[in-house]
């Protein structure tokens, strides 16, 4: 029985597997390497009683995506992006700037304290 059973390699994930959709049916497109692309789930697993040959080529998906990717990038206003990173790096300075005068009022008050106790150990009403 063990030379008759067969193992079976678990298939290799392909990067759209289950991210591409198929349009008629719904189900998630699966990578098969004898056709270079993705093929509808549907079909894959039940034929034609499911889904019809569904195809796309990975490259043309690749290539469609940079495509869409590039042309999203160019609708951006990076004026805008850039306004409000310069506001929030402004207001980040100012907060920090105002712990920063916190600070050094607390070490300022400190000092005067450590000056006042010199003073009275000095006209010895305190001792060491």
């Amino acid at each position: 029985m063990k030379l008759r059973s067969k193992t079976i390699p678990a298939p290799k994930r392909h990067l759209f597997t289950n991210m591409a959709y198929c349009a008629d049916c719904g189900k998630g497109m699966r990578y098969r390497s004898n056709r270079k692309g993705y093929v509808c789930g549907g079909y894959a697993r039940f034929g034609n009683k499911a889904c019809s040959s569904h195809v796309i080529k990975e490259e043309v998906l690749k290539q469609t995506i940079i495509h869409d990717i590039q042309s999203l990038m160019q609708q951006i206003d990076k004026e805008y992006y850039l306004k409000q990173l310069e506001e929030k790096e402004k207001q980040s300075q100012l907060s920090v700037q105002k712990k920063l005068d916190k600070i050094n009022k607390q070490i300022d008050a400190l000092k005067a304290r450590k000056r006042k106790y010199i003073e009275l150990l000095a006209d010895e009403k305190i001792t060491q």
